[in-house]
């Protein structure tokens, strides 16, 4: 059964252009109520804001660190999901070591 978020992730994938479908799927993402998904949502949000400032904008690089932090903390947990549909290896999560010691 397909959800209307599936159908939703569909109509971005068709036409990543369509700044009006991307965030209905932002704002159905942010409805689930995950904090995975309202990271994702503020994700999109953000970089349609983006697409929107012109580079001269002085908010341009709040945007674009904003971006990059999200990313950083969440892109496995977005991109996990999507692996085994389509035939790709979960990302590795390296474990943390204590400062100072040494790599095996």
């Amino acid at each position: 059964m397909v959800t209307t978020l599936d159908a939703l992730q569909r109509a971005v994938i068709e036409n990543p252009a369509d700044r009006t479908v991307r965030l209905v799927y932002a704002d159905a993402l942010e409805e689930r109520g995950t904090p995975i998904d309202g990271a994702r949502a503020e994700f999109i949000r953000t970089q349609i804001t983006l697409e929107e400032l012109p580079e001269s904008d002085p908010l341009r690089q709040f945007h674009v660190d904003r971006c990059e932090e999200l990313f950083e903390a969440h892109w496995r947990d977005w991109w996990t999901p999507l692996t085994a549909p389509a035939g790709l290896p979960v990302p590795h999560r390296p474990r943390r070591r204590p400062r100072g010691t040494p790599q095996p």
